[in-house]
């Protein structure tokens, strides 16, 4: 089983070379604050292959007030396992109930076990694999995609972002 958080993909790459200043296995802040979590609770999705994130990209972004790109990262149940994580079944609210079932909420969150879960993924090697973005102009499209394919329930969609998505797509043809 793998996890999808939504994160800031800008916090998870060191560009002005501010990490070089950290003592060799330290976590970097920046990734970890990138989580935001909530009253010590995380809202994930669960999907079992990294194909199923355009997907929720297009439930997640359909529901936001404006079209735009999805940057997340994706860690696995053996992550979850090793960090102790507590995880429950909680519904999404999006307008695919496909993807609404998959929503999660990891609970009772520390900062260390945050940090254990950045530590996992960018000093044991696996960053920058874990860490993607789906562009705006993708998500737009994987919108499109799932109204017609009736993954996603058109009027649940804001009418700003299905707006801009049908004219994301129309301006390919």
């Amino acid at each position: 089983m793998n996890y999808i958080r939504k994160v800031k993909q800008a916090l998870w790459f060191d560009k002005n070379g501010a990490w070089e200043g950290l003592d060799p296995g330290e976590t970097p802040a920046d990734p970890v604050c990138s989580f935001d979590t909530r009253d010590c609770c995380m809202s994930v999705f669960a999907v079992d292959k990294k194909e199923d994130v355009p997907r929720v990209a297009a439930a997640f972004v359909g529901e936001t007030e404006n079209l735009r790109h999805f940057d997340y990262v994706i860690f696995n149940s053996s992550d979850v396992d090793a960090i102790g994580f507590e995880i429950i079944e909680s519904g999404g609210t999006t307008a695919d109930d496909g993807i609404n079932s998959c929503h999660r909420d990891i609970i009772h969150i520390s900062a260390q076990k945050l940090t254990a879960l950045t530590d996992r993924l960018i000093l044991e090697g696996r960053y920058p694999d874990t860490c993607d973005r789906i562009s705006e102009k993708d998500v737009a499209k994987h919108i499109i995609e799932g109204i017609k394919n009736r993954f996603i329930e058109e009027s649940r969609v804001k009418p700003k972002v299905l707006e801009k998505a049908q004219k994301q797509v129309n301006r390919k043809k």
